[in-house]
């Protein structure tokens, strides 16, 4: 169990499920693309069970505190569970070594939503990583430069043991080259990379204003989607920076199918990113029943996916997520006063489904009246 301080943030009963993904992920930072798809129906803890993956990497793999480029934890989107990070959330001093991409979609039947809003998913939660990449990628290869034009200085055959010094380097913080270390100047490139620094820098001090960025409007959407996950998880040879490990998460993707565009992009990722090899990781919410309708169907998202499975051109780890295990623990820091049988009775009623015992618990933390003596610290009273 682990919590930040809200009751409501408490995660449990999902150990093994957890296990698994990290398992995918170690998989997928080794070049082998993974999917893994969390089946059940709603309230059942699918994106929280999402959500708590990202706190495990972002804390591990990304660095804890301070020592990361991604925030610690995602907490909560008008009372939604967030799974989404938005660029003034990191530290742009950091080096990205990893990518999380999430994407939310809607009913489009429902209050005539679009399925997902695909282009500020883009716009506000991916590009402005890209950008920062970028930026990175520009300075190493300045770094690399301004190396091995120093050590020409000492023979051609000294300049291979400068170029592996150089990918040592760290792309963030302040540089002294070897050229300065020799008495050597290099002016117009050191100049250079000082404009890239400030740049660098200037990404996190004006929180990433896209204004300006958006390319020509005759591009192909998709084409700048692909492009632009494909510059971090499957670089080109030779690029200054390797492969970053990336996460792609479409949350609620029963709906994807209702936005051509989505639907476009997905189909085209699974056969590019697994016939390249790209470090990459998808994770797909689902509901059951909704899968279990669309399996046969290759022009949905399960059809294809169980279709590009048995022709053998990729794995993909299904879990179907049971009924959740341990929620008293939330309804003990939830209502530390109840007593031991309505605690039981209160887990009795939510049945495994976190969505139900959360509501249950905000309906008696708004209901006074419901307690002995009114106090909602205590035990619930017998005509409740």
């Amino acid at each position: 169990m682990t919590s930040d301080g809200d009751w409501r943030d408490i995660f449990v009963g999902r150990d093994a499920e957890l296990a698994q993904l990290q398992r995918c992920w170690e998989a997928a930072r080794k070049g082998e693309p993974q999917l893994a798809v969390l089946l059940a129906p709603p309230g059942m803890g699918k994106t929280r069970l999402v959500q708590q993956f990202y706190h495990h990497l972002s804390q591990t793999h990304d660095g804890a505190g301070e020592a990361g480029y991604w925030p610690d934890r995602l907490g909560r989107e008008r009372d939604r569970i967030a799974i989404s990070c938005r660029a003034d959330e990191c530290d742009a001093r950091r080096p990205m070594n990893m990518l999380w991409w999430a994407i939310k979609c809607v009913d489009a039947g429902s209050n005539g939503a679009a399925s997902s809003d695909l282009l500020i998913a883009w716009k506000e939660y991916l590009e402005p990583h890209l950008d920062v990449r970028r930026t990175d990628a520009q300075l190493k290869l300045l770094r690399t430069e301004q190396f091995k034009e120093a050590a020409r200085g000492l023979g051609e055959g000294l300049i291979a043991g400068v170029e592996k010094a150089a990918e040592l380097i760290p792309v963030i913080g302040p540089f002294v080259g070897l050229g300065k270390a020799l008495g050597m100047t290099i002016v117009d490139k050191a100049q250079k990379m000082r404009r890239l620094e400030q740049q660098r820098d200037a990404l996190e001090a004006d929180r990433f204003d896209l204004a300006g960025k958006v390319e020509a409007a005759q591009e192909d959407f998709e084409e700048q989607l692909m492009r632009g996950l494909a510059e971090v998880a499957a670089p080109r040879s030779g690029s200054a920076l390797p492969p970053c490990p990336t996460i792609l998460v479409v949350d609620d993707a029963q709906f994807a199918d209702q936005e051509p565009a989505l639907a476009s992009f997905l189909r085209r990722l699974i056969d590019t990113a697994w016939a390249e090899k790209w470090s990459l990781m998808v994770i797909l919410t689902h509901w059951t029943r909704e899968w279990n309708e669309r399996i046969d169907d290759v022009t949905k998202l399960p059809g294809l996916i169980k279709a590009t499975t048995d022709r053998g051109l990729m794995q993909n780890a299904v879990m179907p997520l049971g009924r959740i295990d341990g929620l008293q623990q939330i309804v003990r820091t939830a209502l530390p006063g109840l007593p031991a049988d309505q605690e039981a009775a209160l887990v009795e009623k939510a049945s495994g489904n976190a969505r139900y015992m959360e509501r249950l618990i905000q309906l008696l933390q708004g209901s006074p009246a419901m307690f002995v003596a009114r106090e909602v610290g205590g035990a619930i009273h017998a005509d409740a």
